[in-house]
């Protein structure tokens, strides 16, 4: 017995000398706080008229807020005083002298909009409604001391436009919405003359428009729902990226004539396609994500409009340039800096642009772009600190699915490391109709240096790629083909070699929360752990819980995920929580208590049905976040659990979990 021991004291001491000494080629750990805390500098907007700088970045409580400077100077002040939430976008006003920016409380995304006067510091709420939900604030040079703002004051479902003035604070309403209208443009006078709207019988998607402020409504183009890019169907989506010069014909991101979508311009009065501006073989149109926003990626001349370049994203993001006069603009600044890049935003006499790069293996670069010297100073990094730790490369690969489908995915393989048997993790991304791009992602850096292999799958049903590729998704939730795409490119990566297939897990937020449920639930059998951040446990309650100004668009959900609201057997069959008796690997859960989309039933439901089958569940609840964590507290603490959770199961590399000070965090 002694002998026997002795042996296996020894094979353990040798097993571990094995692991440390390959852990030892891993480069060294990067803190969670330089990882997930608050950017030194981030967002950076030029104001219209090129004289100053404003940008986010934390107060001395660690707080972010709105900081202004004089572009060249070093006259840095903090313009706001949040001292709780944070602030996490904002735009200036035309006049250059207002800042906007949106808050909600605690969460719940009932938005509202407040601006700060540089001069006074002056603070105002500007939609001072208990309540309602304010988005979509568009800016005009025509008229400087106004904003428009959409909110659904008069019925909850809906959005409005109002029109405020920023001296007064006085509101008037500008243009009702009949019940169907997700989204508004303005021309160059600031007024309302073009529409996006979803709905009827078929529910289609509808380009309206009208010649002026009182004449009527009437379609221009009128598409079919399996038609449409997913972005017109979406609350505050939109298919049109502005007017064109003179106000007589529209730019709109056309899905009809090919399956990937068009920027072309139609004629306003007939709304025949005058020309097509752009398009991508394999590629839809490329949208800003904005906190409340849906726009196309477009470059537009600041004094005309008139578009200039239309972005593209298949693998990675690309330009289109439609005009020869920034074309060598373009080339100097591509080559200036590694990653891709995007053009923030132009002053009014186009002599000064603000410039983004972006790479998976870069904190974010800022630079600013003197054009008349053909000049790219680097104006500063978000999160320097990063420079002093190895990131890893992020590889776009295509995986064939079962049934031909390609599926675009990216790959992130832990630096340092043999590409062979490592612990891996199966990341879907949210949505589910959206898509994983090739950019730093805190989250996938923790992993990779943490010593996991991750893979993000553009599983069928995803943004970007296509109708076909799009409505390939269809009523394919729970386990059927969507799930297929998950499990080929899991094989594809354990036949490979790559994937350890004794340490598979899977994680992901919101609809990648959805995604992680099912593969723990049907797929039972592979998974050592599973990470479920906000996730929907029952299709049914997702649908029976949508928030009022969510309704508009309510058909969309049902046509794509199917019924389950009235269909008990369909809901059933798609929705983990009447699976979770089959679950064999431990789950970890994180939810925020005012989430508006994932109600806390869908948490609580899905942990009492594992916890009365006796499975390992932990659920941790933030009281004052919604369904994205902005205190930078509650993401610390999160990624800390979820660090020392997946360490426990899959063995790779953690630093230490201790609750954060200031975190919310409650085990329910």
């Amino acid at each position: 017995m002694r002998r026997f021991i002795l042996a296996i004291t020894i094979i353990a001491e040798f097993s571990l000398a094995l692991t440390q000494t390959a852990r030892a080629d891993l480069p060294p750990l990067i803190p969670r706080k330089v990882l997930f805390g608050n950017p030194t500098r981030t967002n950076p907007e030029l104001s219209p008229d090129g004289t100053y700088l404003a940008y986010l970045a934390p107060s001395e409580k660690g707080v972010s807020n709105i900081w202004l400077q004089t572009l060249g100077h070093q006259d840095t002040r903090m313009v706001t005083q949040d001292a709780s939430r944070g602030i996490y976008g904002f735009q200036w006003a035309a006049d250059s002298r207002h800042l906007l920016y949106g808050q909600d409380r605690n969460g719940d995304e009932n938005w509202h909009i407040f601006s700060v006067d540089i001069a006074s510091g002056l603070v105002r709420d500007l939609t001072p409604f208990v309540g309602i939900r304010a988005r979509h604030t568009r800016v005009s040079h025509s008229r400087p001391a106004e904003i428009l703002v959409e909110m659904n004051i008069r019925d909850r479902r809906v959005f409005d436009v109002y029109r405020v003035n920023l001296e007064t604070g006085a509101i008037s309403a500008d243009t009702q919405n009949p019940g169907d209208v997700l989204s508004w443009i303005t021309d160059d006078n600031f007024i309302v003359r073009a529409a996006t709207a979803f709905g009827g019988p078929d529910a289609r998607t509808t380009i309206r428009v009208r010649n002026d402020q009182s004449s009527p409504w009437r379609d221009l183009m009128v598409i079919p729902f399996e038609d449409c890019s997913f972005y017109g169907q979406v609350n505050g989506g939109t298919l049109i990226a502005g007017f064109a010069p003179g106000g007589e014909s529209l730019y709109v991101i056309s899905p009809l004539g090919s399956d990937r979508t068009r920027l072309v311009e139609l004629d306003c009065k007939t709304g025949k396609e005058l020309r097509e501006i752009a398009a991508h073989p394999k590629s839809d149109v490329e949208y800003d994500v904005g906190l409340v926003d849906l726009t196309p990626v477009t470059l537009g001349d600041p004094a005309s409009g008139r578009i200039q370049g239309v972005g593209f994203n298949y693998t990675r993001f690309e330009w289109k340039i439609t005009d020869p006069a920034i074309q060598s603009d373009i080339a100097l600044l591509q080559q200036a800096h590694e990653g891709t890049m995007r053009i923030i935003n132009r002053v009014k006499n186009d002599t000064t642009w603000l410039v983004r790069y972006d790479a998976p293996h870069l904190p974010t670069t800022y630079s600013v772009y003197d054009r008349p010297q053909h000049k790219v100073e680097e104006l500063f990094v978000d999160r320097p600190e990063m420079s002093q730790y190895t990131l890893a490369q992020v590889e776009p690969v295509v995986i064939k699915a079962r049934d031909g489908l390609d599926i675009v995915s990216y790959l992130t393989v832990p630096p340092g490391v043999k590409r062979e048997k490592l612990p891996f993790i199966l990341l879907p991304h949210g949505g589910p109709w959206w898509r994983d791009r090739w950019e730093y992602d805190g989250w996938i850096q923790m992993l990779a240096n943490r010593g996991y292999a991750v893979i993000q799958p553009e599983y069928r049903a995803s943004t970007g790629f296509g109708k076909k590729f799009l409505n390939a998704g269809n009523r394919q939730f729970g386990n059927q083909a969507i799930m297929n795409d998950y499990l080929d490119v899991v094989k594809w990566a354990v036949d490979s070699g790559l994937a350890d297939p004794d340490r598979l897990a899977v994680m992901g937020a919101s609809g990648g929360g959805y995604a992680t449920l099912c593969c723990l639930a049907f797929h039972p059998e592979l998974w050592k752990c599973g990470v479920d951040l906000v996730g929907p446990s029952s299709v049914k309650v997702l649908l029976h819980d949508i928030p009022a100004y969510w309704e508009p668009v309510k058909q969309r959900w049902v046509r794509r995920f199917g019924d389950a609201e009235h269909d008990e057997a369909w809901n059933e069959k798609i929705s983990p929580l009447y699976h979770a008796a089959d679950i064999r690997a431990p789950l970890l859960m994180a939810y925020g208590a005012n989430d508006a989309r994932v109600s806390m039933r869908e948490a609580t439901e899905m942990a009492k049905a594992m916890r009365d089958n006796h499975h390992d569940v932990t659920l941790v609840v933030y009281p004052d976040e919604g369904h994205a964590f902005a205190r930078p507290e509650n993401n610390l603490d999160c990624f800390g659990r979820m660090e020392d959770f997946l360490a426990k199961h899959l063995g790779g590399r953690k630093e230490p979990y201790q609750k954060v000070p200031g975190t919310s965090a409650e085990e329910r």
